[in-house]
C-alpha cells in the first residue's frame, strides 16, 4: 500500500466527517429558530387569550350557573389561577395540525 493513498483515504475521511458536522450544526441551528419561533408564538397566543379567559372566569363567578352544587362544594384556586390554567390548557390545542 502506498502513503499517499493512506492520506487520501484519511482526508477525504476526514473530510466527509466535518461536512457531515457543518450538516448537523446546520440543522441544530434549524431546530433552535423553529424553537424560539414556536416559543414567541406560544407566549403571543398565551397573551391573547388570557384576557379573554379572565372575563369567562369572572363572570363564571359573578353570575354561577343554577342547578349544579359542584360550584359550591369543590374549592377553587384565584381567578386569576383559573383564567392561567384554562388558557395553558388552550394554548396547545392552537399547534395541533
Amino acid at each position: 500500500m502506498n502513503g499517499s493513498t493512506i492520506d487520501q483515504g484519511f482526508s477525504s475521511n476526514l473530510g466527509a466527517q466535518l461536512a457531515t458536522g457543518l450538516a448537523s450544526d446546520t440543522a441544530r441551528r434549524e431546530v433552535l429558530a423553529a424553537r424560539k419561533g414556536d416559543a414567541l408564538e406560544y407566549r403571543l397566543i398565551l397573551a391573547g387569550l388570557l384576557p379573554v379567559f379572565l372575563v369567562i372566569e369572572v363572570a363564571s363567578r359573578l353570575f354561577p350557573m343554577r342547578g349544579t352544587n359542584a360550584a359550591r362544594t369543590t374549592t377553587r384556586g384565584s381567578i386569576w389561577e383559573e383564567a392561567k390554567a384554562a388558557a395553558c390548557r388552550a394554548v396547545p390545542l392552537a399547534f395541533m395540525g
